[in-house]
């Protein structure tokens, strides 16, 4: 394949029978006229002071409609020539330009070499735009995700991972390496100690209710993928109650009891006295019969259930958070690891804590001055379209001018919306392809190859090659995607087309130093699990009995 050709000449024309229209002006007659050409003109410099009059004149006359035939007779060589002849000048003009040394700049980011051994990855025009990732499992996708994140040293980098492999892949490739502790933020556990966040503690400078507005964007988002009128009928409940939980100095862990128990409401009431929305919202709900309740709340339950136990629990559910998120953001260079794995969260608890991160994130990002000196970030986020919200929307559209950009990695893009599709499409500076199911590689084959007139399907012993349509260009394509090999994808950098790359072997044997030193930070930021199950287990006595917990005034 010749993608990085300008735009090809036109194919051939065919008569009204369907054959080739075939110009018998072949190239070595238009090397002949040329030549005659300069002969002609050599005798009339040589002899020109002895021909005068109508010698020179008719000599003139053949001369300049020689060059007329010769330049029309070249072009129509050139456009309606056999395929072969086309093909023939595409690969002299390609050798070209490697023997001139005509190629791409090497690139900053280094994936792969190209079919040709040229190094291939991320140019300095690609580096700071979104890259898209996509692939099935065990194709390289991870792999390559951990490769580009490794060479962002010159920017933070936030990674959320649900299933834990692509940290366990970083960690393999020494992404650590070079990075001071103080720049290290884990947001992790081992089984000694857990590193908190509070997602409902408020900003410096940030009210509850504004806090609790964008939990509940995303919670809503990924509840009920787009449904406005499931969403705006629990939008109300939700609301007002991470409103009344971030006043009251609470978790996520307490959504569940607040909706629930009663009691629990009432004795959370004194502290509202100074916020009269949340007195007459408290007041509407009571109202309310118990069936009426149970329909408003059933959702938000289900959902934030994994909160009150185990892992989620331990993590967001302590009142004072270890992670300061606004020091990470603040810094350059730093790396917070947010391995939100499944096994241990359950799928709706990693998916939610993932997206209600992402909100978190991109309300710091919109705290800064657009266009300033911000230190740059890099959101890896694999699996994404688990947790995609609108934040997730804002980070791709909105967000590169405030120094951010996304780093996305799935293994199909057929679980999206539409317009989340393509959105992500619209906005991505880089796409890099591996293997795919059919459906996949059918929707990626338009947005990685660009048409070409001249993809040829076969070559016949006589005549001229025959050549694809553009749909069945599309189908071959396609079907080139879904048979690569593992550690091979495809790599797209707009506005070209794509290239093929090769991953280089890498041996990653496990990396128990980085594991070590992690252990010794979250020792050092984190709190001991035990601590942690017993204060859990004193508020729920406190619950059980109806009384209140006094907390100081460092809680922001």
């Amino acid at each position: 394949m010749y993608q990085q050709f300008p735009p090809p000449l036109k194919p051939p024309r065919r008569d009204e029978n369907g054959f080739l229209e075939v110009c018998i002006f072949t190239p070595a007659a238009a090397a002949f006229l040329t030549l005659i050409v300069f002969g002609t003109l050599i005798l009339i410099l040589a002899s020109g002071h002895r021909l005068t009059g109508f010698p020179r004149t008719v000599l003139l006359t053949t001369l300049l409609g020689i060059i007329i035939f010769d330049v029309f007779a070249t072009h129509a060589c050139l456009h309606r020539q056999s395929l072969r002849y086309r093909l023939w000048l595409r690969r002299q003009m390609r050798t070209l330009d490697r023997l001139l040394g005509i190629a791409p700049p090497p690139p900053l980011r280094f994936l792969g070499v190209t079919a040709e051994g040229d190094p291939a990855g991320l140019t300095a025009r690609t580096v700071d735009h979104h890259l898209l990732i996509v692939g099935a499992t065990q194709s390289g996708k991870s792999t390559a995700a951990a490769m580009l994140a490794a060479q962002d040293t010159d920017r933070s980098l936030l990674i959320i991972d649900p299933h834990a492999a692509l940290v366990e892949t970083m960690l393999r490739l020494n992404i650590l390496d070079g990075v001071a502790d103080a720049d290290i933020f884990p947001l992790m556990s081992n089984d000694t100690h857990t590193a908190t966040l509070n997602l409902l503690q408020p900003f410096p400078g940030e009210s509850p209710a504004a806090c609790a507005e964008r939990l509940t964007e995303a919670s809503l988002d990924l509840y009920f993928e787009g449904d406005l009128t499931q969403a705006q009928r629990h939008q109300d409940t939700l609301f007002h109650t991470l409103y009344a939980l971030s006043v009251a100095r609470l978790t996520l862990a307490e959504v569940v009891p607040f909706l629930t128990d009663e009691d629990f409401r009432a004795m959370l009431h004194p502290q509202f006295t100074a916020h009269p929305r949340l007195l007459r919202w408290l007041a509407h709900f009571e109202a309310l019969s118990d069936s009426k309740k149970h329909d408003l709340t059933e959702s938000t339950v289900n959902r934030f259930r994994p909160f009150q136990y185990d892992e989620p629990a331990l993590m967001f559910g302590h009142p004072v958070s270890t992670l300061d998120l606004t020091a990470f953001m603040n810094r350059s260079g730093a790396i917070l690891l947010a391995p939100l794995s499944v096994d241990k969260f359950g799928g709706k608890g990693a998916y939610l804590a993932a997206g209600l991160l992402l909100s978190t994130v991109d309300a710091l990002l919109a705290r800064r001055e657009k266009g300033g000196n911000n230190p740059p970030l890099r959101v890896v986020a694999d699996e994404f379209q688990r947790y995609a919200t609108a934040a997730f929307d804002r980070l791709l559209t909105e967000r590169r001018g405030f120094g951010a950009s996304a780093l996305l990695v799935t293994q199909g893009l057929r679980q999206l919306s539409d317009r989340r599709r393509s959105l992500i499409l619209n906005n991505i500076g880089a796409l890099l392809a591996f293997r795919s199911s059919a459906e996949e590689a059918a929707l990626l084959a338009p947005e990685l190859f660009a048409p070409d007139p001249l993809l040829v399907r076969q070559t016949r012993p006589a005549g001229d090659p025959e050549l694809y349509a553009h749909t069945e260009a599309m189908a071959h394509y396609a079907k080139q995607l879904l048979s690569l090999p593992p550690r091979t994808a495809f790599l797209r950098l707009a506005p070209a087309a794509a290239r093929w790359l090769r991953l280089p072997p890498l041996d990653l044997p496990p990396n128990p130093a980085a594991r070590r030193r992690l252990d010794r930070l979250l020792a050092r930021v984190g709190r001991p699990r035990a601590e942690l199950m017993a204060d859990l287990a004193r508020r729920a006595r406190n619950l059980a009995a109806d009384t209140p917990e006094v907390r100081d005034d460092n809680w922001v």
